[in-house]
């Protein structure tokens, strides 16, 4: 999980621009093991400020890479 690569790296801020909806743990953080959870704890997640324009295709490059992903997934 990324999450738990940065917070045991010690990084103390991360913003992005596209939200994992399904899998992704910054906003979602009770779902992780208690130890996870106390590391993370204090660390800073959220969405970069940036303009609309940026935002949305950021969510369509994530998006084209997700479903690749899920596609390589199925064909396993």
């Amino acid at each position: 999980m990324c999450l738990v690569r940065l917070v045991t790296a010690g990084i103390g801020k991360v913003l992005y621009l596209a939200r994992d909806e399904m899998w992704g743990m910054t906003e979602d953080r009770d779902g992780l093991p208690p130890t996870w959870k106390d590391l993370a704890e204090g660390k800073v997640f959220g969405t970069a400020d940036c303009s609309p324009g940026l935002l949305d295709l950021s969510f369509r490059i994530f998006s084209i890479n997700i479903d690749e992903l899920y596609e390589i997934l199925r064909n396993r």
